[in-house]
């Protein structure tokens, strides 16, 4: 060991300036960290929350939809989920088969992990290891009460810094294979894309049926069995989450994001923000900023 280190330490010399030194990669560390496991067909969350989920699938391969593509993932996969994402689940072939592990937390720089949305990327053996040490510290703070769990954002946040660095130095480090097509595939992508193209306007059913020739009756029902909503719910569920990001990301007034997300008119939008929320979107912004 001695020898070792006395190898390394001849490559050092006296430094130029004794004041300046290594600065770190991220400045903030992840906070209020939870994980849970689910080993079923995983349902979309009726709350819309303000927090990171990242998704590492252990078995069972699945699609999540994120802003409106059709993502798969495979074993040894996992994708991360930002604050007020729009993003669901669709049926999965076996969902008695399910082991997916969130990770869900906050952090008060969202920018720090901008390089991360949206990607899809599979898990290097450092990652994993550092998921399994956080999923120790975890069960050891939450079930046994033999720690308090102070380890956890330090292991969380060398696996976040890890997967940022591999985004920005090597695009393919993060690459992933296609995983089983979903049958329904290029029908959910291209209700999808209508919709997303058209979130700030009237989206009327008769229409979007229309544009990918099928019928309402067909649309409706061949929806709600791939995703597991109403096309309706979706369609404001989109239009609730694009308007919580925008009150959380931006200074716009009200009533321009009621225009930007497709309300008619600023009483429809709070009415359905608070219905969505439980509050209004004035409160919602209020309580944000505190």
């Amino acid at each position: 060991m001695d020898n070792s280190i006395q190898d390394l330490l001849r490559q050092f010399n006296e430094p130029l300036n004794y004041f300046a030194g290594i600065s770190a990669a991220q400045t903030l560390l992840p906070e209020n960290i939870l994980q849970f496991h689910r080993t079923r067909q995983l349902e979309t969350e009726k709350e819309i929350h303000h927090r990171f989920v990242l998704i590492f699938v252990i078995r069972e391969p699945g699609h999540v939809i994120v802003d409106g593509d059709l993502l798969p993932l495979k074993p040894g996969q996992g994708i991360l989920i930002f604050p007020y994402q729009s993003h669901y689940y669709t049926r999965f072939s076996t969902p008695e088969n399910v082991s997916w592990l969130f990770t869900t937390f906050e952090l008060r720089e969202v920018s720090l992990l901008q390089p991360l949305k949206g990607i899809p990327f599979t898990f290097n053996e450092f990652e994993q290891e550092k998921l399994i040490n956080l999923i120790r510290i975890f069960g050891s703070w939450y079930e046994e009460n033999q720690s308090d769990g102070s380890e956890a954002p330090l292991e969380l946040g060398l696996l976040l810094i890890s997967l940022i660095k591999r985004q920005q130095t090597d695009v393919k480090g993060l690459s992933f294979k296609s995983g089983p097509d979903h049958p329904d595939r290029q029908f959910i992508q291209r209700v999808m894309n209508y919709v997303y193209a058209n979130i700030e306007k009237s989206i009327n059913i008769a229409d979007l049926a229309e544009a990918i020739a099928i019928s309402q009756s067909r649309l409706r029902t061949r929806f709600r069995e791939a995703i597991n909503i109403s096309l309706g719910e979706f369609i404001r569920r989109t239009r609730i989450q694009r308007a919580c990001a925008l009150l959380h990301n931006s200074d716009l007034p009200v009533s321009r994001i009621a225009d930007k997300c497709g309300f008619g008119s600023i009483y429809s939008f709070s009415r359905s923000f608070r219905q969505v929320t439980l509050r209004s979107p004035s409160d919602f912004r209020k309580r944000l900023k505190q």
